[in-house]
């Protein structure tokens, strides 16, 4: 049995009525029809536009929905047990000891009235009843583990007074103090820069090798996707389009809006002269006001007749899932157009070919970028003795 299983998940949230007497408050699905498992060990990510629902599978999964949301439809099982029909008491002692989470924000998750050992400490106090001494060397050796310069005097500080990287570093301290089974990271490295990024994701896989944990990772950042997840799930408008493994999806997308994402990721060898930036097309649709059809189809390339009168239906595909009536004519186009010599649908080349897995499985080596005229005549070996000679200031 999965760790984690999602089956026909709905979620809903009231919408509040419209005219001048306010109308009648209606319950609108934002989130339809997510399925998914996930064991111990496995990372299955998330991506997808902001506003597609991503965080909303995230706070189903902690009841976190709050008075205005709620589960419409389908189930959520923990371990065998369904988790919308737990008690309060009964979330209360998965939360934070066999599920934790890892917030957008650092800096919001924390309380800004305690010192950092403190609100650590408090976790294990609550859930494993230690003492106040031994909750504060549990807390003191979890900030080593990750990686926390100083931790001792980390300890004394309040959130305001660490930067982005530390905030997360403990926020992640936090979540994995208790040896969680269960972890859900919702955009983790959100506003950090790309140094500290790459270590709170290089300390992820070190902690997910070490406590073998199940990790649900959400992110908008295809190439973080790329690098910690087995499998990944493209999200658009509530729904599930594409799922597979992270090789897969990357390589040879399926559908359009999977393959729109990718083709909007910079190239190594981009340069503005020649190439314009590929982006997709108008906006998400409102969970209120969706087309009739495929919920892609206002966006989508390839839209035919049929995508405008029938809503597709998740299905097999190769080896993946995908949610489009066009697989069999995309498919066949693309075929023509590797032939031909263009290297993939409609002219571009599928950024996971060349960029993305390519640097994950070569453990994220770069190719060297060609040198242009300016630099070959800046290393001669004329130049180089005259930039020798230079004076030292």
């Amino acid at each position: 049995m999965a760790l984690l299983e999602m089956d026909n998940l709905h979620v809903a949230y009231k919408m509040r009525g419209q005219g001048v007497d306010g109308g009648v408050d209606q319950w609108v699905d934002v989130v339809r029809g997510i399925s998914l498992s996930l064991n111990k060990g496995e990372t299955f990510g998330i991506v997808g536009e902001s506003g597609c629902g991503k965080s909303t599978v995230a706070f189903a999964v902690m009841n976190y929905l709050g008075a205005q949301g709620k589960i419409s439809k389908g189930h959520i099982y923990f371990e065998g047990r369904d988790l919308p029909l737990l008690s309060e008491v009964e979330a209360r002692g998965l939360r934070g000891k066999k599920i934790a989470m890892v917030y957008q924000n650092p800096l919001s998750s924390l309380n800004p009235a305690m010192r950092i050992g403190r609100q650590i400490g408090e976790v294990l106090e609550h859930h494993h009843h230690l003492s106040p001494p031994k909750a504060y060397q549990r807390s003191l050796a979890i900030l080593e583990k990750v990686h926390m310069p100083d931790p001792a005097s980390v300890m004394k500080r309040y959130p305001h007074q660490l930067s982005g990287g530390m905030q997360q570093r403990v926020v992640i301290a936090m979540a994995l103090i208790s040896n969680p089974d269960l972890l859900i990271m919702d955009e983790p490295t959100t506003g950090l820069d790309v140094t500290t990024e790459a270590a709170v994701l290089d300390l992820v896989n070190e902690l997910k090798a070490e406590f073998n944990s199940a990790i649900l990772y959400i992110s908008h950042n295809l190439g973080v996707i790329a690098k910690v997840c087995d499998r990944v799930g493209v999200m658009y408008a509530g729904q599930f389009v594409e799922t597979g493994q992270v090789q897969t999806i990357f390589k040879s997308p399926s559908h359009p809006y999977a393959q729109d994402l990718l083709a909007c990721l910079p190239r190594l060898d981009w340069h503005y002269q020649r190439e314009r930036l590929q982006a997709i097309e108008g906006q998400v649709p409102l969970a209120s006001n969706l087309p009739k059809g495929c919920v892609f189809a206002p966006r989508c390339r390839y839209v035919q007749e049929d995508c405008l009168r029938e809503r597709p239906e998740l299905r097999a595909w190769n080896d993946r899932s995908s949610r489009c009536l066009q697989l069999e004519a995309i498919a066949q186009r693309r075929d023509c157009s590797q032939r031909h010599g263009s290297g993939g649908v409609d002219g571009f080349k599928s950024r996971g070919e060349g960029g993305i897995v390519e640097a994950r499985a070569t453990s994220q080596t770069l190719p060297l970028q060609r040198p242009t005229a300016q630099s070959r005549r800046w290393h001669r070996p004329e130049h180089q003795k005259r930039r020798n000679l230079r004076p030292r200031r």
